[in-house]
């Protein structure tokens, strides 16, 4: 089948795409604590079974292109689950990141995270995140956007008046957005991938805020998503570990990312933070 022309609907593009072989984008996942954790590492065993015809298994249960996961040794769901239980052959080292959008964060949150980083002590190290990920919150809208109008076709052509407003206006949008914009924003996920192999050469897991404060009041909102942009855009595992409570009593959790299909690493070094934190809580 030939590729589309420039400018081409994106649900055009989709059809050429789905029969010429692509992925699509997944997102994040949280939890409490190591009871969680320990839970999630149920949830890897079962995605990677249920992967295990589909290709290598991405940070959330995607299957990637065989060519694009090839520096990635594929491994059992046993020895991946064997991993995420395991104790640490040494103790795990941190970086915390403020992010772009440190300043949007609530004051007391900031305070909170910045007592967290002194508790850890020479476990956790304060760095800067690259450049490139100043970009990433306009290309994840164009895959978003996109790929939910694809998702939402069926729904939009038959069972339209079932779907909320503020849905249908989305999906309504996606469908003036170009497949080339798309494309470009999809090339830029393994630039900004490859911009953290400097981390994880160093660092086990990348620390972060997981919001920028505790959860809003009401349920109209689940609150701004911005922290998780980067990881998601990349590909990379994360972990949100509710370690914090600010003044109103809410939890707040501190995220931490890994690299490019090492969830099983991810959530060994999260259970030794865990445990780590409890401990100098109690000493």
């Amino acid at each position: 089948m030939q590729p589309p022309q420039s400018g081409t609907h994106p649900w055009r593009f989709f059809q050429w795409l789905c029969c010429s072989g692509g992925c699509g984008h997944g997102a994040g996942v949280a939890g409490h604590a190591d009871q969680w954790l320990r839970h999630s590492a149920c949830f890897l065993l079962r995605c990677v079974r249920a992967q295990a015809l589909a290709g290598p298994v991405t940070a959330h249960g995607c299957a990637r292109p065989v060519a694009i996961a090839g520096r990635n040794a594929r491994q059992s769901p046993r020895r991946l689950y064997d991993v995420a239980v395991s104790q640490p052959p040494l103790p795990p080292k941190f970086c915390f990141v403020k992010t772009p959008w440190w300043d949007d964060v609530e004051p007391e949150a900031r305070e909170a995270y910045e007592a967290f980083v002194a508790h850890m002590g020479d476990s956790v190290e304060v760095v800067q995140l690259p450049d490139i990920v100043k970009q990433v919150s306009p290309w994840l809208v164009k895959v978003n956007e996109i790929e939910l109008g694809v998702c939402l076709q069926k729904e939009w052509l038959h069972h339209r008046e079932q779907l909320s407003e503020p849905l249908r206006a989305r999906i309504e949008k996606s469908m003036t957005m170009s497949a080339t914009d798309y494309l470009i924003a999809k090339d830029r996920m393994f630039h900004v991938m490859n911009a953290f192999d400097e981390y994880f050469a160093t660092y086990d897991a990348i620390l972060c805020p997981a919001a920028l404060g505790t959860a809003p009041k009401g349920l109209t909102s689940t609150g701004n998503p911005i922290m998780q942009t980067v990881w998601s855009f990349a590909g990379l595992p994360s972990v949100n570990l509710p370690l914090l409570t600010l003044s109103n009593g809410l939890p707040l959790g501190v995220q931490a990312v890994g690299s490019y299909q090492n969830d099983a690493r991810l959530l060994r070094s999260s259970r030794w933070l865990v445990s780590e934190f409890i401990k100098r809580n109690m000493a």
